[in-house]
């Protein structure tokens, strides 16, 4: 019984041991379970708050992006102003009478004002790249036609330093390549002007060459400089990076150039690097896509009757000789180095005596020897005249400045050879897109005055009407109460902006049931999608400042066709004379008589000359006050004949006058003068003559 006992306590007593171990183990477990549940929360709540800071760190980037955005719009707006008046009046300078040397001078100013537009587009471009919205264009060019006129560009700033500027393209190498040919000019630029920068002496060298890969072309710049480390050569393209931090402060430059061209080029479809000279100095390359018709046909030199010729080479550097030897080869041009000027002789003696023979020397290098065609290399700022040219049989030689580009030596050949005159014609425009431009009605709504000048004289000059206005509100006011062909609207201005007067202007036009009038936004901020935001707005075409004459004729020329074609457009519109004048006048006439307009317009044509004679008087003496006369009264009877171009040209004339304006500026504005006043004096002859063979009667005196 005992035992029994004992064995049941024992029982009872590990059962009850077992279950407090159970319940001691539930508990350590809720325990560890609820330590589990708020470490979890813990966390929780640090990466909530995390999450929050990087939140916010985010809405503070994108805030700080469009703060960026927004000044590098304004900044973009501050510059290309001005440079819009730097374009623009370089255009209007390039209309006047040039010496050669003042002609080459204006080319010069022109490529520079284009690359200044450039550099602003790539700030522009940097910001799209960040962003991830860099647009390109593709097409097939010629890239040697770039090359040029990088070459062109830089060639002041590289002869500056003593400096030769030298492209080779080998005639087996196929010039066609596939992408944005604007910004493969940037990286052109970044990269021949890095090149001139870190060179004090010596050459740049660009080669066209073939690349790797199937389909690519490769282009490579070379100079004699201080050269590329290699630790540098790895982070090279790298924004805000130079080759050597040292050289920032002697050479300047924000370290852009690199980053932006790597990120264009690889955009294209390249690849961009940097190589170990043979020598000293540096080399950079990169490779596009070859074009998809690359047969060379297309990309042929025009004018190659140069072909056959024979060339003698007197140029002392060997860099710009080879380059000389291949472009010849590329134009068919048999080219052979001459040692020196007795070398001359027996090289005429041992060729052909059928092919045509010219001798290319530096301008400096040859007094003495045969008479035979010169070809006379110079610098930009030498004179055209040779020392050589007397003892050579008095014959004149054709300059050639350097660097030296394909079209540039091609016309120095022909003109050499005597296959066309040298120098002779400057791009004709085509008559029938400044035709379609004439009586056009033009709005300028433009707040600078630079800006309002450089954009009238370029109308003006293509008989446009034209007024203009400084504010949005007053550009309202004219579209409704004048009425205007086209409307250029400067979409900054103090005010009523662009914007919100396109708004006004076609509210009013929806209202009133009219036509709506074409608006052209002009602006200087060129941001991405930019154009399509003015589209949106109501414009119907966009105009980036600074632009050129060819590109405003260019986004006009549809809105002039336009304007021809609609049903309730004036016909006579686009006349010399007004036809709503030559009305007015025809309404005075006394009843039972004619001839009375043609007697108008016989006095009209007869006070043209004098007048004209006292404003180039008044010019040439510096007489402002005796030009801003004859110019009024000349614009007063312009104007009360229909003779609305002409008005125009005399109106700029006295508003120059009471201004201030030069002599040389006033003499600067005659050719434009001259030209309306022959085209009224044709178009008088017209009317004159229809209305004899009307009357069968000679109008007479009054």
């Amino acid at each position: 019984m005992r035992h029994r006992e004992l064995a049941w306590g024992l029982a009872w007593g590990l059962a009850w041991g077992m279950v407090r171990v159970e319940q001691v183990d539930e508990e350590s477990q809720q325990r560890d379970l609820a330590q589990v549940n708020q470490a979890l929360e813990a966390r929780l709540r640090e990466l909530e708050a995390t999450n929050a800071t990087l939140t916010a760190a985010r809405d503070e980037a994108e805030a700080a992006n469009r703060a960026k955005s927004r000044s590098l719009a304004e900044l973009t707006h501050e510059i290309r102003a001005p440079a819009n008046g730097l374009m623009g009046m370089t255009d209007l300078l390039d209309k006047t009478s040039l010496t050669q040397q003042q002609r080459l001078y204006v080319d010069m100013l022109k490529r520079s004002a284009v690359t200044l537009r450039h550099v602003i587009d790539d700030v522009l471009d940097l910001s799209s790249m960040e962003a991830g919205r860099l647009e390109m264009v593709a097409a097939d060019f010629d890239i040697r036609d770039v090359i040029d006129d990088v070459l062109e560009t830089m060639g002041q700033q590289a002869q500056r330093k003593g400096l030769e500027l030298v492209a080779e393209y080998p005639p087996v190498v196929l010039p066609g390549a596939h992408g944005d040919l604007r910004r493969t000019r940037q990286v052109l630029v970044n990269l021949i002007g890095n090149a001139v920068k870190f060179t004090s002496e010596g050459v740049v060298r660009v080669r066209l060459l073939d690349g790797d890969g199937v389909g690519e072309l490769r282009v490579e710049v070379e100079d004699t400089g201080i050269g590329i480390g290699e630790d540098a050569r790895a982070k090279i393209f790298e924004p805000f990076t130079q080759a050597d931090g040292s050289t920032s402060r002697e050479f300047g430059g924000s370290g852009l150039g690199l980053s932006i061209s790597k990120g264009f080029v690889e955009a294209m479809g390249g690849r961009i690097g940097v190589a170990a000279p043979a020598g000293r100095g540096a080399k950079l390359w990169f490779t596009l896509p070859r074009g998809i018709d690359d047969s060379g046909e297309s990309m042929a030199v025009p004018g190659l009757d140069v072909a056959g010729s024979r060339a003698g080479l007197l140029v002392k550097h060997p860099a710009v000789s080879a380059s000389l030897r291949a472009a010849l080869a590329g134009c068919g041009v048999d080219a052979t180095e001459l040692p020196d000027g007795a070398a001359v002789g027996p090289w005429l003696r041992g060729g052909p005596d059928s092919a045509p023979v010219v001798l290319i020397a530096d301008a400096h290098g040859l007094s003495a020897g045969p008479d035979v065609p010169l070809v006379a290399l110079r610098r930009l700022d030498e004179s055209a005249s040779w020392s050589g040219a007397a003892s050579h049989g008095g014959r004149q030689p054709v300059g050639l400045h350097l660097p030296v580009t394909r079209q540039r030596l091609l016309a120095a050949l022909r003109g050499a050879l005597g296959l066309v005159g040298a120098g002779a014609g400057r791009g004709a425009r085509t008559s029938a897109a400044v035709a379609a431009l004439r009586g056009l009605r033009v709005l300028v709504a433009e707040d600078s005055p630079v800006n309002q000048e450089v954009t009238a004289s370029m109308l003006q000059l293509h008989g446009c009407h034209v007024d203009l206005v400084t504010n949005g509100e007053d550009a309202v006011d004219a579209v409704r109460h004048r009425g205007y062909h086209v409307v250029l609207m400067d979409w900054q201005m103090p005010g009523l902006d662009g914007l919100a007067a396109t708004a006004r202007i076609r509210a009013a036009e929806a209202a009133e049931g009219r036509q709506a009038t074409p608006i052209v936004a002009l602006s200087a901020r060129a941001m991405p999608r930019d154009d399509q935001q003015c589209l949106e707005a109501g414009a119907d075409g966009y105009l980036s400042k600074p632009f050129s004459e060819g590109q405003l004729l260019e986004i006009l020329a549809p809105w002039a066709a336009s304007v021809r074609g609609r049903s309730d457009a004036p016909t006579d519109v686009f006349d010399v004379l007004d036809a709503e004048a030559l009305d007015r006048l025809r309404s005075l006439q006394r009843p039972g008589t004619r001839g009375f307009v043609e007697r108008i317009l016989g006095r009209y044509v007869g006070e043209v000359d004098p007048l004209i004679r006292a404003i180039r008087q008044g010019a040439e003496g510096g007489d402002l006050a005796a030009i801003e006369r004859a110019a009024h009264t000349l614009k007063s009877s312009s104007l009360s004949v229909g003779a609305a171009a002409m008005g125009a040209v005399c109106a700029n004339l006295e508003k120059l006058a009471r201004t201030g304006g030069d002599g040389e500026t006033l003499l600067a504005r005659l050719p434009e003068l001259l030209r309306a006043a022959a085209e009224v004096r044709a178009e008088v002859a017209r009317v004159v003559a229809a209305a004899n063979d009307d009357s069968g009667v000679l109008p007479g005196p009054s």
